[in-house]
């Protein structure tokens, strides 16, 4: 595994190549605690299940074309 990281969600996105299915192109942009912005992606189930401002917590994966394979949600978004 890569190393942990802990951070905020704060975009959802999809960009599958053309012809691809989007289920295997979701990505979440994640603001770190230390400032930093990663782009991360991991399969539909898991992106269905996180919104924006949800703080998780994931490792990276070892090699940037691989997908994050657990994420975990520490604290959900407040919804009004």
């Amino acid at each position: 595994m890569g190393k942990e990281i802990t951070g905020t969600v704060i975009e959802k996105a999809f960009h599958p190549p053309i012809g691809a299915p989007d289920k295997y192109w979701c990505y979440l942009v994640v603001e770190t605690e230390s400032g930093e912005r990663v782009s991360v992606r991991l399969h539909q189930k898991i992106h269905d299940k996180i919104t924006i401002a949800d703080k998780i917590r994931f490792s990276m994966p070892w090699r940037k074309n691989k997908r994050v394979l657990d994420v975990q949600v520490i604290g959900r978004a407040q919804t009004e």
